[in-house]
């Protein structure tokens, strides 16, 4: 839709924002995303951001409109080091190498 969509450094945190692509202007920040974050998916109209926390990771999920909100979507154990979106799910790599697959809603048209 004309946005670019980001993870940005803002002060000692961490925040969700997005830009219009055509305008160089500074990226408008959405929410604060806590952890160390690994990225984000979208998927089926949703977006999906992946930190790591204290207590394991953490999968918030996300529809861009006016006024929405993140909710914490999955809690998991251990610490990701990389993850990826297939036709599965969330497909995520820990610290040892092992993968777990996330599986995601998807709206039916």
């Amino acid at each position: 839709g004309g946005y670019v969509y980001s993870i940005e450094a803002d002060d000692d945190a961490c925040v969700f924002a997005y830009r219009y692509d055509e305008h160089g202007a500074d990226p408008f920040p959405l929410f604060e995303v806590s952890g160390t974050p690994l990225g984000f998916a979208y998927f089926d109209g949703v977006f999906y951001i992946v930190s790591n926390d204290d207590d394991g990771f953490v999968v918030l999920s996300y529809v861009f409109g006016d006024g929405s909100l993140p909710v914490e979507f999955y809690r998991g154990e251990g610490t990701m080091v990389d993850f990826d979106l297939d036709d599965a799910g969330l497909v995520f790599t820990d610290a040892e190498g092992r993968t777990y697959t996330l599986e995601l809603p998807s709206v039916e048209g």
